[in-house]
């Protein structure tokens, strides 16, 4: 764990802690029995409690501002934000196995209601962002805003210039930088500038290691890459000049492995199936034919997207969604949602992949200023660890996907010209 890792984990552990103080969390309690610490529907908005929480919370994120040079900016509340909400996952999964094995009402849904209401709440964020740095934090939406820079050794008192600051470009892949055909052809232009420009542009995807290493290739792009919804991150060997934990290595890479293996999310998938009753079809149920006639993927590309280690994209053809959904979490996996498939995979997702990987480009370069784009809820998580956080929306997407990029390319420019 680096230091800031370390940091943040100190602030949420004073979180975890605060809760259990009974003058203040009784009442929240009786409503959300698995003890999560920012419980916020209708009233609840404006309790005492959770006034406290805030103002408690934020005492703290100013303390260590100016005695441990903790930046309390944007992208550290976006880390803190996804962190909370990893911790709250987990322990909801551990009560409701509680609850069941005690025989014990335990409305899940109810409870990751919760969480979700507060890590979406950006009003929240504002208010504790004003309390901690006297000015707000634009928390709102995903759009392109002014720029941020994250540094791995940052007093928090005066922003960081953009000298030698390295830029990374994280980018969902379909929606994105592929049109509806599967084509980049209209954003290539721009990749090959950013290349120039030296900026690294990491793909995080739902597509498979395969997949995506014929994009690379094709774009001539060498840097790592995040495959099946941040279920493996792959490091081309020698390319951070310091060591770090991987999980194993091949001739190619060093992979950082945080999904569980195809074969146990496939097994975990039929029985999901057989509890919930119902007509799921993956991709590990057609052939190479019916995947290209299904997702509009030309053959070749279909083989290379059968090729999965990691998550299963599927369809609901019969049966009750939220019950299946429900089901694969009881099955202890994760589920989310592309533009085109639900998938099912591990305990992970693309904003832990990028988180880790935005860590080792710190430690790195030290300083770094990271776009993402996605357009899926898939590619939230991953939005939410990035300084830059860019959300391609379905109108116009066409134009939007040529001038986003473009944009982009211009904004990079200017940036690299201040240094």
């Amino acid at each position: 764990m680096d230091i800031e890792q370390r940091k943040i984990t100190r602030i949420h552990d004073f979180c975890m802690d605060f809760e259990g103080m009974e003058s203040r969390s009784n009442s929240l309690s009786a409503k959300h029995p698995s003890g999560l610490i920012m419980p916020i529907k209708g009233s609840d908005v404006e309790s005492p409690a959770l006034r406290q929480v805030i103002a408690s919370l934020a005492t703290l994120l100013r303390t260590l501002t100016e005695t441990d040079a903790i930046d309390a900016s944007k992208p550290f509340l976006l880390g803190l934000q996804v962190l909370y909400r990893r911790i709250a996952q987990d322990k909801i999964r551990q009560y409701g196995s509680d609850a069941l094995c005690n025989n014990l009402h335990f409305d899940r849904h109810d409870e990751e209601t919760s969480v979700d209401s507060f890590t979406d709440n950006n009003q929240r964020w504002e208010k504790l962002s004003e309390k901690t740095c006297g000015n707000a934090v634009a928390l709102t939406g995903y759009a392109p805003s002014q720029q941020c820079l994250t540094s791995e050794k940052n007093s928090g008192k005066k922003p960081l210039n953009n000298k030698s600051a390295k830029i990374v470009t994280f980018t969902d892949l379909d929606g994105t930088l592929l049109d509806e055909k599967y084509s980049y052809q209209n954003v290539k232009p721009v990749i090959d500038q950013l290349l120039i420009l030296n900026a690294a542009i990491v793909f995080c995807s739902s597509k498979t290691r395969a997949e995506i290493e014929f994009y690379r290739k094709k774009m001539r792009i060498n840097d790592p890459f995040i495959s099946e919804n941040g279920s493996a991150i792959f490091i081309p060997r020698e390319y951070f000049r310091f060591k770090y934990t991987y999980t194993r290595q091949t001739s190619d890479y060093d992979v950082i492995e945080l999904g569980a293996a195809y074969a146990i999310v496939r097994e975990k998938l039929e029985l999901a199936k057989k509890k919930s009753a119902a007509k799921i079809i993956g991709f590990g149920d057609m052939t190479e034919e019916e995947i290209a006639e299904d997702s509009g993927l030309p053959l070749e590309m279909a083989r290379l997207a059968k090729r999965r280690e990691y998550d299963e994209p599927f369809r609901i053809v019969e049966g009750s969604e939220k019950e299946i959904l429900d089901t694969i979490i009881k099955e202890g996996c994760r589920y989310t949602k592309g533009e085109r498939y639900f998938h099912m995979l591990g305990k992970t997702d693309k904003g832990k992949a990028a988180a880790i990987l935005k860590g080792l480009y710190v430690k790195r370069f030290r300083k770094l200023i990271t776009y993402g784009i996605g357009d899926s809820p898939n590619d939230l998580p991953m939005l939410e660890v990035v300084d830059i956080p860019i959300f391609v929306k379905e109108t116009s997407r066409e134009y939007r996907r040529e001038a986003l990029w473009k944009g982009l390319l211009n904004q990079i420019r200017a940036t690299i010209s201040k240094k």
